[in-house]
């Protein structure tokens, strides 16, 4: 028996335990109604919730060349950057440094980011090779089968274009913890 432990993020924080039997017999639609059962009036655990379904999305468009949203979006970064520090990157990505290195160094391996020789980290540039924007533009495509996915869940819940509103919101709920 295997045991999912799941944290409510209520007033008491108390934690609940649910026994899901075997992990393997635990399909999407068992996992579904957990998820349901587990609600929340808390806007922060709704939106990591949908952070990491929203991953899900986007690193299953991904995978049959092989790449992670995480991936995708630094080779992004990269491309827009032009060249850039470990650190541009971070601030460019919204990762702590500690995740950049960890991320960059698969791309770095893949072939798909140069690296300057430096030995401190936080002074070497990276830049996406040709091998890294054949990459990009190889999974472009997949990546906008996911984003019309979205937009399409999206869509329901807006008037106008899902697009250019659920853009605004995103970047707006971003500066929030900025603002003061």
């Amino acid at each position: 028996m295997h045991l999912i432990f799941l944290r409510c993020l209520c007033s008491t924080g108390a934690k609940r335990v649910l026994n899901c039997g075997k992990a393997t017999a635990l399909g999407s639609l068992a996992a579904n109604r957990l998820w349901n059962v587990m609600f929340t009036d808390c806007y922060c655990t709704q939106f990591r919730r949908s952070a990491n379904a929203l991953t899900s999305v986007y690193d299953d468009a991904l995978r049959p060349i092989g790449l992670k949203i995480t991936q995708f979006s630094l080779l992004r970064a990269l491309e827009r950057l032009g060249s850039a520090t470990f650190t541009e990157i971070a601030v460019e990505a919204a990762l702590d440094k500690t995740t950049i290195s960890r991320n960059l160094k698969v791309l770095i391996d893949a072939g798909w980011v140069k690296v300057g020789s430096e030995e401190d980290a936080r002074f070497k540039v990276a830049t996406l090779s040709k091998e890294g924007l054949k990459m990009l533009r190889r999974a472009e495509p997949h990546w906008q089968v996911a984003q019309k996915q979205v937009e399409s869940e999206v869509q329901k819940f807006m008037k106008g274009p899902a697009s250019k509103r659920l853009l605004e919101a995103l970047e707006t709920l971003q500066g929030v913890g900025r603002e003061g």
